[in-house]
């Protein structure tokens, strides 16, 4: 016989036995295999002094399967905003703008997350992108992950050229070393 508010010692060992249940935190969101953003920069790698530069950057929602505490857990990780550094002391955002490819053979058009560079040089951009997580342990519901990872994309060089103009004589085919051939 069992004392009021006594366990059986089958109850006792259910209690010991069943594993606990994984939490995913954005702790552990930073540290899973997410994909950063791909930049796109157009024109690229090459643009020029003061015409507005288009950079972009690619992020999609991932999937992942991880085990935490034993247990299959699925990650989604959704991009949910982006911070643009220019790598000229310049930034932008956070934006929910990810920026878009312009048309073949756009040049100087300006976009929401264009860049006018000032001074000649190679510029590192880097583009962050924050991502918002969900998991679900085994079949079990969704939950939100609370707070977010934001993980940088690789820099991607970007050199600014000056440009120079002046009159000339002769085109480049009938004097190769005239002014600007």
């Amino acid at each position: 016989m069992r004392r009021p508010g006594s366990q059986s010692p089958e109850d006792a060992a259910q209690r010991v036995t069943a594993p606990p249940n994984p939490t995913v935190t954005a702790e552990d969101l930073q540290k899973m295999p997410i994909q950063p953003g791909t930049v796109s920069i157009q024109p690229g790698p090459n643009t020029l002094k003061n015409y507005h530069t288009n950079i972009y950057v690619d992020s999609r929602p991932q999937e992942l399967e991880v085990t935490l505490l034993g247990q299959p857990v699925r990650v989604r990780a959704t991009p949910v905003s982006y911070t643009f550094d220019y790598g000229d002391g310049t930034t932008t955002g956070p934006t929910t703008d990810p920026g878009r490819a312009l048309p073949e053979n756009s040049w100087d058009t300006p976009t929401s997350t264009s860049h006018q560079y000032r001074e000649t040089g190679d510029y590192a951009i880097v583009i962050s992108t924050e991502f918002r997580g969900e998991y679900r342990v085994g079949d079990g519901e969704w939950q939100q992950v609370e707070g977010t990872a934001t993980l940088p994309s690789q820099p991607q060089t970007v050199s600014v050229w000056r440009t120079k103009s002046g009159w000339v004589q002769d085109g480049c085919s009938a004097n190769p070393r005239a002014w600007g051939c």
